[in-house]
């Protein structure tokens, strides 16, 4: 138990920190459960968007690390990616012939 009352009062800071940081966990939990369930097209790019602000405010908070929450983006990303039927084709480049140098004499 703390003895001073500075420790005290930081004992009490820390425990509703914490408590503010799980609430903070379960919500990005439920959010991006919800993401991966979410079945109608049309619900993905909000749900996207609400999620992925709440992960940043996390991030930005230090309540979860920085890369963590880029990799949890990208795969929040790469789940609600839609595919078109008709893809633009790249151009390829063509291969270039190389031609060999000549070394100087020297």
């Amino acid at each position: 138990m703390p003895v001073t009352k500075t420790a005290r009062r930081a004992l009490r800071k820390s425990i509703k920190q914490a408590e503010f940081n799980q609430k903070v966990r379960r919500n990005l939990k439920r959010l991006i459960k919800q993401n991966s369930i979410a079945t109608s097209e049309t619900d993905k790019p909000s749900l996207l968007t609400k999620t992925v602000k709440a992960i940043d405010k996390a991030a930005k908070r230090r309540i979860i690390h920085p890369n963590k929450a880029a990799r949890i983006k990208s795969r929040l990303a790469k789940l609600t990616k839609t595919h078109t039927e008709n893809p633009t084709p790249v151009p390829l480049r063509k291969k270039s012939k190389k031609t060999s140098r000549r070394k100087s004499k020297p």
